[in-house]
């Protein structure tokens, strides 16, 4: 369900109708950076997660597969939100120490979109056994 409380469901499958706006910002730990990065993320996380503008957060790691190691993501209810958010002097900072301990760091905003599921589609279930 979603924070608003608005989904469709179509056999037995639960898509949201709306959802939050999710900032990434991706990279990878430079070698001999770990323990200083390590030490640094638990303070920047504090700091961004009692942002007024953030709704979630979450860190992961890649298990499987190429690309960056690790995925920063951020909620925000709007846009206006998330660029409140990204244009704060704070999280430029944290951005700016973030780059000197790793490689490869993007960033990326994504906005929630609904995908029509029609009454004729196959549901994922009848879909696997075809």
């Amino acid at each position: 369900m979603d924070h608003d409380g608005s989904t469709t469901e179509r056999g037995g499958f639960v898509m949201r109708t709306s959802d939050r706006y999710s900032y990434e910002v991706t990279y990878d730990v430079v070698d001999g950076s770990r323990d200083e990065y390590e030490s640094w993320l638990s303070a920047a996380t504090a700091q961004w997660i009692t942002a007024e503008t953030v709704c979630g957060f979450q860190c992961e790691h890649t298990v499987v597969g190429p690309g960056p190691s690790v995925r920063l993501r951020f909620e925000f209810d709007t846009l206006g939100d998330w660029n409140a958010f990204v244009t704060a002097e704070s999280h430029h900072q944290c951005l700016d120490r973030l780059r000197t301990m790793t490689d490869n760091l993007t960033t990326v905003v994504w906005t929630p979109v609904t995908i029509p599921l029609s009454a004729t589609s196959p549901s994922p279930q009848s879909a696997a056994y075809d």
